[in-house]
């Protein structure tokens, strides 16, 4: 039975902290709360799973150049970079990182002079890659990989996230084995919701955000009972502002003052709230979780954060 709220997820035993790169943007010293609430300790064990945790973030846009980034991302080893073909008949040519599925092509970058508008798909991604490196160390992009999914247009008006249900038909076919939704809101059709019910059939793992409107309502995908839902606590350990809640909720993170990267340089940084946050953390605690055993499955990653939060 999902409970109402859940007051935060700490994961496995010892407390351990990696601090961020000294180049910031917001200011001199990160704050690090967020990230020693969790409690993850240093890699005692490689685990026997033989093949990285792909996780999939659908979102905006991404700075693959990035310092927290460059060498967590998939490659697609079916596809040949660079020789307009379509290698691995998937429909997608040269998508060797990722793909853009609202402007139909390979680059997921921010369109030029707008990375203060697209940045959140790079936050999104950092956070889960600082939650790996504090466990695993310089071993953890081995273990955990990013596949980039943009699904904003580089000329869309408005940052609403349009196109987030191919984004996930994408990743879901394109082997992922968790994906990421750090964003909530429209009204998803039919169609939108047999492309959740479908990834949760294969044993993706689906991790979404509960909303930022600070209402007792869970807004789509993460209400749906296949979606892992996120809901934000603050550094009091009680809701954050503006976190949404209600019984759809399985669990809550930290919401406020999380660092991560910004996308403006490869050693920009920043520091957000939200739900969006809490959703990364949650990701990237998952992921570690599930590259431990190659035989654990979707549902004992998500009985493993229930069993491990307070």
């Amino acid at each position: 039975m999902r409970l109402p709220f859940r007051p935060a997820v700490l994961i496995l035993l010892a407390g351990f902290y990696s601090s961020l790169s000294p180049a910031q943007t917001t200011a001199d010293k990160p704050d690090s709360w967020a990230y020693d609430s969790l409690h993850i300790p240093k890699s005692l064990s490689a685990g026997d799973r033989n093949k990285p945790v792909v996780v999939a973030v659908v979102d905006d846009a991404f700075r693959l150049s990035h310092r927290e980034l460059k060498d967590f991302i998939y490659r697609n080893p079916a596809e040949i970079p660079g020789n307009q073909l379509d290698d691995d008949g998937n429909n997608y040519v040269d998508d060797v990182l990722g793909w853009d599925i609202s402007d139909q092509d390979k680059d997921v970058s921010p369109p030029d002079d707008l990375s203060q508008v697209y940045y959140h798909g790079t936050y999104i991604a950092s956070i889960i890659t600082r939650v790996a490196s504090m466990h695993y160390g310089n071993d953890a992009s081995r273990k955990i990989k990013i596949m980039p999914v943009k699904v904003l247009s580089d000329q869309a008006s408005k940052t609403y996230i349009r196109d987030g249900y191919k984004g996930i038909r994408y990743a879901m076919e394109n082997g992922a084995d968790i994906i990421c939704l750090a964003w909530s809101g429209g009204n998803p059709g039919p169609q939108d919701m047999e492309i959740i019910h479908e990834a949760d059939r294969r044993g993706i793992l689906l991790i979404g955000s509960a909303g930022n409107f600070n209402e007792e309502r869970v807004h789509y995908p993460a209400s749906d009972p296949a979606v892992f839902a996120v809901a934000g606590i603050n550094r009091s350990f009680k809701k954050e502002e503006r976190s949404s809640y209600g019984m759809e909720v399985d669990l809550a993170a930290p919401a406020e003052n999380v660092p991560g990267a910004h996308p403006e340089k490869d050693n920009a940084y920043m520091e957000d709230r939200g739900t969006s946050a809490a959703t990364a953390l949650v990701t990237g605690c998952a992921a570690v979780i599930l590259s431990k055993d190659k035989d654990l499955e979707s549902t004992d990653v998500k009985e493993s954060l229930l069993n491990a939060s307070t």
